[in-house]
């Protein structure tokens, strides 16, 4: 395997991953211009569908219905993942937080740290990265409560309809306090 090209290599992880299904689809962000019924039905049509499935998808939602198995592409290699997308996330937040520490911990004391403007800065900055840690929590517990709704039964369709309208604006919201957070840590290690 070591010998092998890119190209043959991931060929070889195609074919592995297609090996006890006849068929296989790949799909690139399938749901980006889809209403939220032509979501479901995709979803209906993805878990019924006899082959293998490759999804590459920013849509948690989706993820969650759909995937039965998760791999972790990292450092030019493809792993399968035991944990779910929750587990994942927790998994990143916590090696951003380590290496944001360490980071810090590394750091030698700068002459910024006496400057009144630059400790208002980090002030400003550590409460931005507060602000959206409790914001993804707040949207990640929302989701949750909506997911236990979903999974206790088949709410009519108008309701079903506000509970995926809902669950969507949550993981977006959950989605850009993420990406609010990693910037606040990421400014926090350029001035620390």
């Amino acid at each position: 395997v070591e010998k092998l090209s890119g190209g043959e290599k991931v060929r070889l992880l195609l074919g592995l991953m297609s090996h006890s299904a006849p068929h296989i689809l790949i799909l690139d962000e399938p749901t980006s211009h889809l209403d939220i019924d032509s979501r479901e039905a995709l979803i209906y049509a993805l878990n019924d569908f006899p082959g293998a499935v490759l999804l590459i998808t920013h849509d948690v939602y989706l993820a969650e219905a759909t995937a039965d198995r998760l791999w972790l592409v990292k450092d030019g290699r493809a792993t399968t993942y035991d944990g779910d997308l929750e587990d994942y996330r927790a998994l990143v937040m916590k090696a951003d937080r380590a290496d944001a520490k360490e980071a810090k911990a590394k750091q030698a004391p700068t002459p910024k740290a006496d400057d009144p403007d630059a400790k208002k800065r980090l002030t400003a900055l550590r409460k931005q990265a507060r602000d959206a840690e409790e914001r993804m929590e707040k949207a990640n517990a929302a989701i949750a409560k909506i997911d236990a709704k979903l999974s206790n039964g088949n709410p009519p369709a108008d309701e079903l309809a506000k509970l995926l309208k809902d669950r969507a604006a949550h993981a977006d919201a959950a989605s850009a306090a993420e990406t609010k957070w990693l910037e606040a840590a990421e400014a926090l290690e350029g001035d620390a």
